[in-house]
């Protein structure tokens, strides 16, 4: 719960951006981000990190495929 509630600050902040370009045009910025926990079990480091990273990184995809600029996670 601590992460998805630091993660929402983290896209809300960036969401109220723009970037402004020399000629003067902006566009506004939005994020979205996949979080994984892993609850342990009788992995490795590497194989651990290997699956926390996949968990992620498919959260991610879920995350822009619903819709951009949100957050979706697994455990």
């Amino acid at each position: 719960q601590v992460a998805r509630e630091v993660a929402e600050r983290i896209r809300g902040n960036i969401e109220k951006q723009e970037v402004v370009f020399g000629d003067g045009s902006e566009i506004g910025v939005t994020l979205s981000i996949g979080l994984a926990a892993f609850m342990g079990g009788g992995h490795s480091v590497k194989s651990a990190a290997e699956e926390l990273v996949a968990r992620a990184d498919g959260a991610l995809y879920q995350a822009k495929a619903s819709g951009r600029n949100r957050i979706c996670g697994v455990s």
